[in-house]
């Protein structure tokens, strides 16, 4: 049974200005050995445009193409949190995150906007790297704020969670520890 659930919203604007960017980049790289055919390294120019074309399908497939829910259930008396990937446009629904709530041992909520948080965040991140903790993003779009840091202990097994923030989501998980 449901109890909670959260789809975030996307700003696409910020994903198609650097997708814009990163095509523009691409036909300038692709370009540029055929209007001028004495520049040297036309094999430089053609990987540093594949690597830009290949950072604009990972933009449009991980940004674009999916949006993830979170919700919080109730399950043999047990209150779980999911995280639900939607593919084509919702026709394909995938359960990607499924964890008890009782297992969550830290949550932190975090203004990206403010630079003291935003760099404390990523100490955490780079932290739970360093520890060998598997590590999920499930935030929606490429700069969301709030975001909130999950760590939790499933199965033995430590891990990080971090997904798009919002008030009623966080203190059902747990609260602002």
């Amino acid at each position: 049974m449901n109890i909670y659930e959260y789809r975030p919203e996307k700003n696409l604007t910020r994903i198609f200005g650097v997708m814009i960017i990163l095509i523009s980049l691409a036909a300038a790289l692709f370009f540029t050995p055929l209007i001028f055919p004495s520049v040297p390294f036309h094999w430089a120019f053609q990987l540093l445009g594949t690597v830009a074309v290949v950072a604009v399908i990972y933009l449009l497939t991980r940004y674009v193409a999916k949006s993830f829910v979170y919700a919080v259930i109730e399950d043999d008396g047990q209150l779980d949190f999911t995280v639900t990937e939607l593919a084509n446009g919702g026709k394909k629904v995938t359960t990607v995150c499924r964890v008890a709530i009782a297992n969550i041992t830290e949550l932190h909520v975090f203004d990206m906007n403010d630079p003291e948080q935003k760099l404390r965040e990523k100490e955490i991140w780079a932290e739970a790297h360093r520890e060998s903790r598997k590590c999920y993003d499930y935030c929606h779009d490429i700069k969301t704020t709030p975001v909130c840091l999950i760590a939790l202990e499933e199965c033995g097994e430590p891990l990080l969670i971090k997904i798009a923030a919002e008030d009623r989501l966080c203190s059902l998980l747990g609260g602002e520890k």
